[in-house]
């Protein structure tokens, strides 16, 4: 009897069982299917309706997915949170109750909406799914999908300097002062104050951010650094993928000394990265979806920075302009005692009298190099000022200006335009783009010359950022810059708490148009140790310490909360 007993109970197991692996099989094909129909690749997916949770189970189709269910019914819900506990999934997978009308999450969140309930509306999924977001409705058994299309007046930041043209103004108006959290993700903090920042880069492209990133240990910042590519759902935070580095720059730098030309290794176009994934390392295409590498750029080794403008790379390879005096006498280090042998934290770096570098365009599809420069045609290149607009393609070197067409390398002029730069390691030369002019700022003077022929046309007083490149943006038909006092016609001090807000030249004459005065410029005493950024419809500076919005438009000033 109790025999008999038991092998019921076992019929009866094994037929659950069987049944609950058929209908997780059926989950499964499902969550394939949509993943196919949307071309969803990982992020966060929201799933309306989930029942019995087993197709919330099945949409993490990776370690890159987080899954939230909803669900109104409490008894569905404890069904769904079981199914999943049971697959050891509980925690990337999770199930909520829903009151069955709003959903429960800011705008522009959800990477995928899978939805098996029809009386959502589909403003209320709309609202929720990021740009470039898709979602899936069941209709009359089958999935209906909708992507959400881009929106105009947001713009992507490609470039270290937003594009190629070195001017780093975002044509967006939906930027404004911060208001709340969009998502909060690892790193929480930076591993210290006292060595080079752990994120060197920062891009975005299609709703995805990339970055060049440590992620060493913070238990102690002398501690050598661990580089990687890593790439994230730009709205909701979840880590895509990670491209680790053999090696990268030392980190045993001051912050403020990061070399601005190791920031400019990382461009993100459409669906496709190019990066630099190691300190001397060729530069790499990666699939923007997955990580997976498309094409090493051969002859692109010992890259120091490049930039990208309309399926061309235009690199500089050789020797970094810029060198710490950390790395050269390690008592100036922040870290001083507390280093380890150099050999462990990558390359040893050293400064040349007479750097080397070549400048080339390499055709990013085919990967054919188009044309070179090198020699006398480089010498005293000044890191970070390469730029490209329309036809030209412009650089500074220690006493001229460069100008060579896009197409062949040739040269269209060079004029003389001595370069001064002051301070400590850190600094550069502002090189910036517009379809009639070049703006070059260096520790005193912001000058402007036709981009046609190289004449000099105006110049007017400036000054460097602190430890980092001048401010210089052209925007609403001014060229502007910042740490100048407009009333005395002089610059700011370097460091002090008397900034001035920022001014608006005429981009043909260079006379003073109109001025941004910011009352609120403490407590820190200096920007922060990077050149800033705008939009076209604010002027943000870091002049309390955080991100500070001075309205183009109004007097309205937004200073960091």
């Amino acid at each position: 009897m109790n025999n008999m007993k038991t092998r019921r109970f076992l019929s009866v197991g094994f037929l659950l069982s069987t049944l609950f692996a058929a209908a997780m099989a059926r989950a499964e094909d499902d969550a394939k299917q949509i993943a196919s129909l949307t071309g969803f690749r990982g992020g966060l997916v929201v799933h309306v309706s989930c029942e019995d949770g087993k197709l919330t189970a099945a949409l993490r189709l990776a370690d890159n997915c987080v899954v939230q269910g909803l669900d109104a019914s409490a008894k569905n819900v404890e069904t769904a949170r079981a199914a999943i506990r049971s697959l050891g999934l509980y925690g990337p997978v999770s199930v909520m109750q829903w009151s069955g009308k709003k959903l429960p999450y800011v705008d522009n969140l959800a990477t995928l909406v899978v939805c098996e309930d029809r009386s959502v509306p589909p403003d209320e999924i709309m609202r929720v799914l990021r740009p470039l977001g898709a979602a899936a409705v069941k209709r009359d058994g089958k999935w209906a999908v909708t992507f959400k299309p881009w929106p105009e007046n947001i713009d992507e930041w490609q470039q270290h300097y937003h594009g190629a043209d070195n001017n780093a103004v975002a044509q967006d108006t939906v930027v404004g002062p911060p208001r709340r959290f969009q998502w909060i993700a690892e790193p929480e903090w930076q591993r210290a104050h006292l060595s080079m920042p752990s994120i060197n880069s920062l891009v975005s492209a299609k709703g995805r951010l990339f970055t060049v990133e440590d992620l060493g240990s913070a238990e102690h910042p002398a501690l050598p650094g661990k580089f990687a590519l890593v790439a994230r759902d730009a709205y909701n935070g979840i880590v895509l993928w990670r491209v680790m580095f053999p090696d990268w720059h030392p980190i045993y730098i001051r912050d403020k000394e990061t070399p601005v030309q190791l920031q400019r290794r990382l461009v993100a176009a459409g669906d496709v990265v190019y990066c630099t994934p190691g300190y001397a390392a060729p530069v790499t295409a990666f699939d923007a979806a997955t990580g997976a590498v498309k094409k090493k750029y051969e002859g692109t080794a010992k890259t120091v920075e490049f930039v990208y403008d309309r399926n061309v790379l235009f690199v500089v390879a050789g020797e970094q302009s810029d060198i710490s005096e950390s790395l050269l006498d390690q008592s100036r280090s922040a870290l001083k005692t507390s280093l380890f042998k150099l050999e462990a934290y990558g390359p040893i770096i050293k400064r040349s009298d007479d750097p080397k570098n070549d400048i080339f365009a390499v055709d990013a599809q085919s990967g054919k190099e188009l044309w070179r420069k090198s020699g006398d045609e480089t010498k005293d290149y000044q890191g970070a000022s390469l730029g490209v607009t329309g036809d030209r393609v412009v650089y500074a070197t220690g006493k001229e200006l460069v100008c060579l067409d896009r197409a062949t390398g040739q040269s269209a002029w060079r004029v003389a335009a001595p370069i001064t730069l002051k301070g400590p390691s850190g600094k550069a030369v502002s090189l910036v783009l517009s379809d009639r002019a070049v703006f070059v700022a260096d520790s005193e003077k912001l000058r402007a010359f036709r981009l046609a022929d190289g004449q000099a046309r105006w110049s007017q007083p400036a000054t460097l950022n602190h430890h980092k490149p001048p401010d210089v943006f052209v925007a609403n038909g001014l060229v502007w810059a910042s740490s100048y006092d407009a009333s005395i016609g002089k610059p700011a001090p370097a460091q002090g708490l008397d900034r001035m807000g920022a001014n608006g030249f005429d981009p043909e004459t260079g006379k003073l148009v109109k001025h941004l005065e910011q009352a609120m410029s403490g407590p820190m005493g200096h920007d922060r140790c990077y050149r800033n950024r705008i939009t076209t419809r604010y002027y943000i500076n870091t002049a309390t310490g955080g991100s500070d919005f001075l309205g183009f438009a109004s007097p309205a000033e937004f200073p960091n909360p």
